[in-house]
């Protein structure tokens, strides 16, 4: 699975619809997932438009999604700093270094 760049997605969802089987993408886009013909896959990916595709004969189905940005345009980041409460709307956390040394990274 690429973006319209043609970039692997890595972490995206790939889902059989109406079902809870689902898989996430590698680094290098690549998914297995096991569905049946006439089946639909839903992509998924963070700033992307989803797409549907019904599963055929073919053994590999390769997606390209396209950019969404509407999707992303009321999303703000915020890596450091801070904000009165008052000022907020979400969910907010605080993380200590300590913390964040014994995160696993599983890439």
């Amino acid at each position: 699975m690429t973006d319209s760049r043609g970039n692997p997605l890595e972490g995206a969802s790939v889902t059989v619809k109406g079902t809870t089987t689902g898989v996430v993408t590698n680094k290098s886009g690549n998914y297995s997932i096991t569905a049946e013909i006439r089946q639909v896959l839903v992509f998924t990916y963070a700033g992307t438009l989803s797409r549907e595709e019904s599963v055929g004969k073919e053994g590999v189905i390769n997606i390209t999604l396209q950019e969404n940005p509407a999707s992303l345009e009321n999303v703000v980041v915020v890596g450091y700093g801070t904000q009165r409460k008052v000022n907020l709307s979400g969910a907010v956390a605080q993380v200590s270094g300590k913390e964040l040394a014994n995160v696993r990274c599983l890439t």
